[in-house]
């Protein structure tokens, strides 16, 4: 269903696509407030929802929701402690947030950034093989 009028039309649906019913309540707690009464789902869980449906606006809006995780991301890590780096770990990763992670001045930080840039190179990620090249510790 979607609620047109507001300052931006509003979707609501029963069953999201790519989220099972049993991760309601994860969903729930990671989705942000918005006018007092709305919760609105966080970026991550939104593109799972729109990957895969053929629709051309579902694929402009992962596009613009990934580089939105990314900038979000990708400033937090630079700055946050290891446990929070694994949690923001746990749930995202990509080239992009990894690189990012890399300048945070705790080293164990740095190696969760490196680990998983190597894991990306080696699944074929050309991007992650370039930043490690980059890298002041090289591949």
């Amino acid at each position: 269903m979607r609620v047109s009028g507001l300052t931006a039309d509003l979707g609501l649906f029963r069953k999201p696509n790519g989220l099972e019913l049993d991760q309601f309540d994860a969903v729930w707690e990671n989705a942000a407030a918005w006018a007092e009464e709305v919760r609105v789902m966080h970026p991550i869980d939104l593109i799972l929802t729109k990957e895969a449906t053929g629709r051309e606006q579902d694929v402009q809006d992962v596009h613009f929701l990934e580089l939105k995780i990314r900038a979000d991301l990708g400033a937090r890590l630079t700055t946050v402690t290891p446990e929070e780096a694994t949690a923001i770990f746990a749930r995202y990763v990509d080239h992009a947030v990894c690189e990012r992670a890399l300048a945070n001045p705790h080293a164990a930080v740095r190696a969760q950034a490196t680990a998983l840039l190597t894991e990306l190179a080696e699944s074929g990620d050309w991007f992650a093989r370039d930043i490690l090249a980059r890298s002041p510790a090289g591949p």
